[in-house]
């Protein structure tokens, strides 16, 4: 049985991407943002997956993608720094219909 590649890992706080079970999937990768909610006990409470996807690498690009809208989206970082797309329809919202 040939071994499983490894990944690199990722930075904290960026979400996950895991193998999920099953021998004949065609999106056997699920992305998950980080979580951001814990029950009283202190365990982080599930989150739903962004996308399921056919290679991990491609997860990464839909994570990075993720955690650049969440950035620019949020009230920080609005009025600090007005992030402006290049073209309309270019943007934070998944335009390209990937997301």
């Amino acid at each position: 049985m040939p071994r499983r590649k490894k990944y690199p890992k990722l930075p904290n706080g960026f979400g996950s991407i895991k193998k999920l079970s099953g021998k004949n999937r065609v999106n056997p990768y699920g992305v998950y943002p980080p979580t951001t909610e814990f029950d009283p006990e202190g365990h982080p409470v599930p989150v739903k997956a962004i996308a399921y996807v056919d290679d991990w690498l491609y997860g990464v690009s839909i994570l990075t993608a993720y955690q650049f809208c969440t950035r620019c989206l949020s009230p920080q970082t609005r009025t600090a720094n007005r992030h402006r797309h290049s073209r309309p329809g270019d943007g934070c919202k998944g335009s390209s219909g990937r997301l």
